[in-house]
């Protein structure tokens, strides 16, 4: 019955708002602890693993806060949050985060990207990590061990303030 229906999707709104809150406490604090520990360590290898947690842990969050907000879901709203985002570093977290899966299924990535020239983007930054994640993570995982995932960015055109660019993320697997 519909009354049953809406009932059931109150107590699911009521239960991800708990886990929502319940799940971003832990994750604050190990952005905030990873931050501390970049800051304070002098091993170079170190800081750059608190970094690369520190930048993982960003994109969990912005995912937990994405999946866990039912009004958005159950309203069929997708808001962007669009701010100013390094090319170059964009790119290279995305590398970053990969990294684990591409060096245990012994394939490389490389990233054909020495033609773009423009240094800041706006754009949603989870949103279109999401989109890269999974194109790469896929490639990844098809790919037999040893081999490549080659993944190429060309500029199309800048016109009225917007950057297209073509892109293409190759792998010899079975697909």
């Amino acid at each position: 019955s519909a009354d049953k229906e809406k009932s059931a999707n109150e107590a699911k709104s009521e239960f991800l708002s708990r886990m929502s809150h319940d799940i971003r406490t832990p994750m604050n604090a190990i952005l905030g602890l990873s931050n501390l520990g970049s800051d304070e360590t002098k091993d170079e290898a170190a800081k750059e693993y608190f970094d690369k947690i520190s930048s993982s842990g960003s994109y969990l969050l912005g995912l937990i806060n994405d999946i866990l907000d039912m009004s958005r879901i159950e309203t069929g709203r997708v808001e962007f949050h669009e701010k100013i985002v390094e090319v170059k570093a964009f790119f290279d977290e995305l590398i970053e985060m990969v990294a684990p899966l591409s060096t245990e299924r012994n394939v490389d990535i490389v990233c054909n990207r020495d033609k773009i020239k423009t240094e800041y983007v706006c754009c949603d930054k989870v949103r279109m990590q999401q989109i890269y994640l999974n194109l790469l993570s896929n490639a990844i995982k098809f790919s037999n061990p040893g081999g490549t995932v080659e993944w190429t960015i060309n500029p199309i055109k800048i016109e009225d303030g917007q950057t297209y660019y073509q892109q293409i993320i190759k792998d010899y697997g079975c697909g």
